[in-house]
């Protein structure tokens, strides 16, 4: 492989691990947002 397509190929793969770390993190807070909402509900709904 030649110096500039070593440099795209590890481009490339940095930006998939960023891009997959961003992905679960969004899905982490979403799920926090989720659990917040079905709390907020089911207290609502006990009273």
């Amino acid at each position: 492989m030649s110096m500039v397509e070593r440099i795209l190929f590890w481009t490339a793969i940095l930006v998939l691990i960023v891009g997959i770390i961003g992905m679960k993190a969004d899905i982490s807070k979403l799920e926090q947002q989720l659990h917040q909402t079905v709390q907020a509900s089911s207290e609502g709904g006990e009273e």
